[in-house]
């Protein structure tokens, strides 16, 4: 895994975390703290993210036989037709 991957696996677990161990109603400012540090951190690693994942996509279908276009690969990754993703 590499370490922007762990990076935001990090940052994922701790926001979750703190979700689900503090009720938003008994400390709104400190849930909603956590969700606004958590986005934007997470909006730094995202293009570094995509560039790695559009990397390892093309092997992944090479590995399983496939060949998809890169547009179809992402309209199934979020449930979209691809000419919505375009």
């Amino acid at each position: 895994m590499s370490s922007v991957q762990q990076q935001y696996t990090a940052l994922s677990r701790g926001a979750l975390h703190v979700m689900y161990s503090r009720s938003p109603r008994a400390d709104l400012d400190g849930v909603l703290g956590t969700v606004d540090t958590y986005y934007g951190d997470v909006v730094l690693m995202e293009p570094k993210l995509l560039e790695m994942y559009d990397e390892l996509l093309p092997q992944i279908d090479r590995t399983i036989g496939g060949r998809r276009r890169k547009d179809q690969v992402w309209a199934d990754a979020v449930g979209r037709p691809s000419s919505d993703c375009a």
